[in-house]
Parts: structure tokens; C-alpha cells; sequence
């Protein structure tokens, strides 16, 4: 049944938040207060058991901004989300937006005959989808916005008529903040190394003492990391601030991305192929990077790499898993070139046919994932994955926060 929130925020307008069932969890997470409004949705025999939907609440859209949370994972679904999408402008809506984590029809965006790469009479069902989202009434300030988290293709935003306008977002800033709090307790850990360093020349330790004792840390630790109290303050400082997007991003940057380069064991990213390196390689500066590159080589495809992974930890990056393959052909070889631990990072967590199976044999450390797809919930509770976790706990899937869609809205 679709729902309806109301956040209340005293720094912003009224808005006004539509859910899909299945987007439940995710509309209660965005939303910090909510007032619960009443929608009747069931099925009308007598008309062959199509929808019959009633927003029993609909005063409240009148003069808010209206959003509604879509999923469009499962195809049967579209019709009915369709249909409550397409009224809500109507009912007076200030603003409208369709908030969708996932854009579906990801690998069918081509034609084919002359113009297309795909198979002759096959349909681009995206452009369909796209087609269909364009239908949308106008709300009083304008056109429909329509707001995706790393769509697969980035020409598809060409597929929308004037009345629908996409907003492409991404969910990179979460890994980062993941990242950089590695790299923050790195630095801890040095200047915790070198007050020990300290203590042992007072005691008169000899400098094979210090050495072993230092043993654990990477071989290029010894440096000294470039920051005195009052640049670690600042860091402190704009980084608390950033969490209220009250923030000097420019000078933030620029401190992160000279930390992550002073830090010997920040980890290193990695990326599938080119493609991902060039879309997502901008988001990461101050990391070392890695690219797997599938080339064909005697009539069959081999990935190889481009970079050193050897003696340390490294991010797989990309914005889908499907089956796995391709991840799990890349982790392989960075295991192979002395990469001490694979940990994986995705947007999207399709895991078609049990493909999530392949992700508990060990051979990822962790593997991270928005909470932005509703079919996880029976893949994260299955009996055998638990009892993976259980027996090591650092291998298994970790979900990232997905509060920050709150601030899209």
C-alpha cells in the first residue's frame, strides 16, 4: 500500500512524502518526524481487479512539496505507482518530485538494425520507461523533477521530454566518509606511534627497539604525517560542519585530499574497467587508483591491470552488481598482485539468481551497499550468509547509510 509522510522541518518548506510499499524502510529512515496519512488502496473486482486508490488525505498536498519514493524493481508495479504519481500534481502540489534510487532497464537502452548495437527488433524499454515517466502533470512551480542515483547509462537523461526533468545524483559521498574515517584513524594511530617514539627515546631505548615496535606498520610509516594541532583542528572543525552543510567545501577538499596522500596506508582505489575509472575516478582524489582493463588476448578475454595493489588494502568502486562476474574476476587478480585485503563498494545490490553467494567465500573482506534496493531484506537475513558473518565477521555485507537521500529531497 502506498503511504504518505509529512516531514516537518522548521528550516524548510512542507514536504509532503508518497512511498512505494516497498520503499517503506527507506521512507521512514528519510523522514525524522512523520504524520501519517491515509491512502485506501484495493483492488476492484468488478473491474477486473485493477487499482482503486483513494488519497483520503489529499487537502495536505495543496500548496507542499510533493515527493513520492518509486520502485520500480518489479514491472507488475509500475502500473499502480503510475497511477498515484499522475494525480498528485492535481491535487495542488507547489513542487513535485519522483525520488528513484534505481533506475530499472539499465542494460536495455539500445535499438537495434543500422543505428543500435542491439539484436534487430529488440525494444529499448528504457526509452519506454523514460516515455512514460515524461506523461507527468506539471506541479504550479514548473515541470516534474525526477531524481536517480547513478543511473547505469548517462545518456538515458536524454530520453526525457521537456515536461520531466531528470536530476542525476550520486551516493560516492558516502563510501568517501568511509574512507577518510580510515584515514582519520590512521593518523590517530601514528601520532599515538610517534608519542610512543618519543617516550622511548626518554627512556633510552635503542633504535632497533623503536623499529620493532613499529614493525606492523607499513614500510614507508616512518614519515611523519604533515600536521600540527591547529591544522588537525580546522580539519575537525569543517568536517563537523560539513555533517550540517554549513562548510567551506573548497578548503575541506583540499585538506582531505592532502591527508589522504600524506597517509602510506590509505586504501587504494580500484575500479572494473575504464568506463567506471572515468566516471567515478573524480570523486576519490588523493587515493591511489587502480584499473582493471578487459582486453581480448588470443581469442578470449583477460582482465589486466593497470597499477600496484601489492601490500595493500583496496576498494573495488562501481555502481551495480548483477551477477558478480566482473567483480569477482578483478578481486581474483588483485589477490593475485599481493593486494592484502578486497573490500566492495556498490550503489545498486541487484544479486540476480543467489549471485550474492559468490561474495561470501572469502575472497572479499567486506562488501558495502546503499540501502536503497527493497529486494535486499531476504538476501541480508538468509541463514546461510548469517552464519558466514557469524563465523567471521569481518567478511559479510555492510550497509551504508542512506540518510543523506533526505537531503535531495
Amino acid at each position: 500500500m502506498a503511504q504518505m509522510i509529512a516531514v516537518n522541518d522548521v528550516d524548510m518548506p512542507k514536504v509532503i512524502l508518497f512511498y512505494a510499499p516497498q520503499m517503506a524502510s527507506l521512507a521512514h529512515k528519510i523522514a525524522q518526524s512523520v504524520q501519517a496519512c491515509h491512502i485506501t488502496w484495493r483492488r476492484a473486482p468488478a473491474e477486473g481487479g485493477f487499482p482503486k486508490i483513494n488519497i483520503d488525505d489529499y487537502y495536505k498536498v495543496r500548496g507542499s512539496i510533493v515527493v513520492f519514493l518509486a520502485c520500480f524493481d518489479d514491472p507488475e508495479c509500475i502500473y499502480e505507482q503510475f497511477a498515484v504519481m499522475s494525480k498528485l500534481p492535481r491535487f495542488g502540489a507547489s513542487v513535485f518530485k519522483i525520488l528513484m534510487p534505481f533506475f530499472p532497464s539499465l542494460t536495455l537502452q539500445t535499438e537495434g538494425g543500422e543505428r543500435g548495437s542491439g539484436k534487430m527488433g529488440e525494444i529499448p524499454t528504457a526509452r519506454t520507461l523514460a516515455r512514460l515517466l515524461s506523461a507527468m502533470p506539471k506541479a504550479k512551480s514548473g515541470p516534474t523533477e525526477l531524481v536517480v542515483y547513478d543511473i547505469h547509462h548517462l545518456q538515458e537523461r536524454f530520453y526525457f521530454d521537456d515536461d520531466t526533468v531528470p536530476r542525476l545524483e550520486t551516493s560516492m559521498p558516502l563510501i568517501l566518509l568511509r574512507l577518510d574515517e580510515i584515514v582519520d584513524s590512521n593518523h590517530r594511530k601514528q601520532e599515538r606511534v610517534v608519542e610512543s617514539h618519543g617516550e622511548t627515546k626518554k627512556n633510552g631505548e635503542t633504535k632497533s627497539d623503536w623499529e620493532s615496535a613499529t614493525s606492523s606498520v607499513h614500510d614507508d610509516s616512518s614519515a611523519s604525517y604533515p600536521w600540527d594541532p591547529d591544522t588537525q583542528e580546522e580539519y575537525t572543525r569543517l568536517k563537523n560542519a560539513f555533517m550540517t552543510r554549513q562548510v567551506d567545501k573548497k578548503r575541506l577538499s583540499k585538506i582531505c585530499y592532502a591527508r589522504r596522500k600524506s597517509d602510506p596506508n590509505a586504501p587504494m582505489i580500484a575500479f572494473p574497467d575504464e568506463k567506471t575509472a572515468k566516471r567515478f575516478g573524480k570523486h576519490f582524489q588523493g587515493f591511489d587508483q587502480v584499473t582493471c582493463t578487459r582486453m581480448m588476448k588470443a581469442a578470449e578475454k583477460v582482465v589486466v591491470l593497470e597499477g600496484n595493489p601489492r601490500g595493500r588494502q583496496v576498494v573495488l568502486i562501481d555502481d551495480i552488481i548483477i551477477t558478480g562476474s566482473t567483480m569477482i574476476k578483478c578481486a581474483e587478480l588483485l589477490r593475485s598482485l599481493g593486494a592484502v585485503s578486497i573490500n566492495v563498494y556498490v550503489t545498486h545490490a541487484n544479486f540476480t539468481e543467489n549471485s550474492w553467494k559468490s561474495f561470501t567465500t572469502g575472497l572479499f573482506d567486506k562488501v558495502w551497499i546503499v540501502s536503497l534496493a527493497p529486494l535486499l531484506g531476504p538476501i541480508l537475513d538468509e541463514e546461510a550468509f548469517l552464519a558466514a558473518a557469524q563465523e567471521d565477521r569481518s567478511k559479510g555485507f555492510r550497509q551504508m547509510r542512506a540518510d543523506s537521500v533526505r537531503s535531495r529531497l
